[in-house]
């Protein structure tokens, strides 16, 4: 049979430690994300792959489709997740992007210092760092800071939309009543 390695390259030992216990979290905060389930699929494929890949073994799965990223205790998966890791059944959480974990830094920093607190490692597919090393933390803290900064800029952009929405349909509900008004007072 033919080797595929190039022939300085060795045949990787076989690992007999056990199998890394993973638990992966997705979330998408838009009901449309929710309805055509693109996005919760995106994230679910790819995180399987990279646990394939890396030999962890998913023993649970955490998904909290239509919830914002700004709070964790909102979300109950999320919850169920944390206390899965207080019960030490966890090594590993993977997520797709630091954003579905968390839109809120303080607390995503909390939550991620809970996990190496427990001994669990902590994987994004987005931006693959070391969080127990200097560099890792900082781009951490961030990738953290900038996931908050869109979340609330796209919350100040929805917000002046909808007082800009509800001034025209108040405006458009007096002209309509001053038009009625003025063709009553034509009678």
């Amino acid at each position: 049979m033919k080797s595929t390695l190039y022939p300085n390259e060795r045949l990787p030992l076989k690992d007999h430690s056990p199998k890394k216990r993973a638990v992966y979290y997705t979330r998408v905060s838009h009901e449309n994300q929710v309805e055509d389930g693109s996005s919760l699929d995106n994230q679910e494929d790819r995180i399987e792959a990279f646990c394939k890949l890396n030999n962890y073994e998913i023993v649970a799965t955490f998904s909290d489709p239509g919830v914002s990223g700004r709070k964790f205790e909102n979300r109950p998966d999320f919850m169920k997740m944390i206390d899965m890791i207080k019960r030490k059944e966890v090594d590993v959480v993977v997520v797709y992007s630091l954003s579905r974990f968390g839109r809120n830094t303080k607390d995503t920093l909390k939550w991620v210092a809970f996990l190496e607190n427990y001994g669990v490692s902590f994987y994004t597919l987005d931006f693959q760092f070391d969080t127990s090393t200097s560099h890792g933390k900082l781009m951490l803290q961030m990738i953290a800071a900038f996931a908050e900064f869109e979340s609330n800029q796209r919350g100040e952009l929805i917000s002046s939309v909808m007082k800009y929405l509800k001034k025209e349909n108040k405006d458009r509900k007096s002209t309509r009543l001053n038009s009625s008004h003025v063709a009553l007072s034509r009678m």
